[in-house]
């Protein structure tokens, strides 16, 4: 079976997201024009780092991938194939709010409460959960400092960014910053854009139970076999040519020596488990689409 693809690509470019270091597999892949999006399994408590790189590079052209965290805009990369930006493959993980300091990105549980102060801004709301680079042609025309960023609320981590419980429906993880780190001051450039966007990939990522409650994901064979335990085995005993009566007393010996009590209870305990296991995800799936039908009913 072929090993599930860990990229997109739309028009010479190609993205990927990294989770602790390691490339997350894309599913329910589409590209429309311009646009590319997958679905992602996102895990709480690891870093991560959105990659973008250019494949043919006999155009001579500068371009800029932009990178936007559940809406906002967190970085952007000059790269291309005219000096000095000749940069094939950029990355972000980290956001700079200030020209000194750095914060890593993190996948982090979204935080819900039933208080009616909690977020309700639907802007804000609806990009919950994705992961964005836009890539445009541009010409560079100069340099100015690095000027302070004001970090938006659902980017902070703590208990600083809480919504309501009806928008569970999100999917229950978001991204924040960890702690701010030193680096040296750098310019950035000032750009001018050529033409509309080359190509815009979108990630949208949910905790992997509930991309598999939805059937975005394969639900994994672990959770679908259940535990595997051998039946033992009852060995034949070779024919003979005794009496009757000594025939059915070796077969009622042979009912005795078969499997034991304590055996034939394991064996349906695992059985007992793994019908559980199936019933118990096709009632979180179904249950899934209830709460969310009667919360579009809400809306």
């Amino acid at each position: 079976m072929p090993a599930q693809p860990t990229s997109i690509s739309n028009r010479n470019f190609e993205a990927w997201v990294k989770c602790d270091g390691k490339a997350l597999p894309v599913y329910g892949v589409e590209v429309n024009g311009t646009k590319a999006t997958c679905w992602i399994a996102s895990q709480a408590g690891k870093e991560v780092s959105v990659h973008f790189k250019m494949h043919d590079r006999s155009k001579r052209a500068t371009y800029k991938g932009t990178t936007y965290i559940d809406g906002s805009f967190v970085r952007a990369r000059i790269f291309g194939t005219i000096d000095p930006h000749t940069d094939a493959e950029c990355h972000v993980n980290a956001m700079k709010a200030t020209p000194t300091t750095s914060q890593r990105l993190y996948f982090s549980d979204l935080k819900t409460t039933d208080d009616d102060h909690a977020c309700k801004d639907n802007a804000v709301l609806s990009m919950l959960g994705t992961i964005g680079v836009t890539v445009r042609r541009v010409r560079v025309t100069g340099t100015k400092e690095h000027s302070n960023k004001e970090i938006p609320e659902h980017l902070k981590g703590g208990q600083q960014f809480l919504v309501h419980e009806k928008a569970k429906k999100l999917g229950g993880h978001h991204v924040t910053l960890g702690d701010p780190e030193a680096v040296a001051p750098k310019p950035i450039f000032n750009t001018e854009t050529i033409g509309d966007p080359i190509v815009e990939f979108l990630f949208k990522y949910r905790p992997q139970d509930v991309l598999e409650a939805q059937d975005i994901i394969p639900v994994s064979r672990a959770l679908v076999a259940g535990p595997s335990k051998k039946e033992p085995k009852v060995q034949k005993r070779p024919r003979d040519e005794a009496t009757p009566s000594v025939r059915r007393s070796k077969r009622s010996k042979t009912v005795a020596n078969g499997p034991s009590d304590e055996e034939a209870l394991r064996a349906a305990q695992a059985r007992v488990q793994q019908l559980e296991t199936q019933v118990a995800l096709r009632a979180a799936q179904a249950r899934i689409r209830e709460l969310e039908a009667q919360l579009e009913a809400d809306d």
